[in-house]
């Protein structure tokens, strides 16, 4: 292997083994540990919900006429 092909590696080793120690140093000292994620998943369930609903109301084929329509309006088509 080339010398600088094994720099390269060394330092992105060194590179990744720093942040993962400044990473889990950050993590220990935070009081409110574990409450991030919690809140991920509450807003992925929130947007899940508000998708669910849109397209079993039918709201989305609306939305997309509408939308289609408008921009035929400003091309100039049909």
């Amino acid at each position: 292997m080339p010398n600088t092909v094994l720099k390269a590696a060394t330092r992105a080793k060194v590179y990744v083994g720093t942040w993962a120690d400044t990473t889990a140093s950050a993590l220990k000292h935070r009081g409110d540990r574990g409450q991030g994620a919690v809140e991920y998943v509450g807003i992925i369930i929130l947007v899940g919900v508000i998708i669910a609903a849109v397209v079993g109301s039918g709201a989305g084929a609306a939305i997309a006429n509408g939308l289609v329509t408008q921009i035929t309006k400003i091309v100039g088509g049909g």
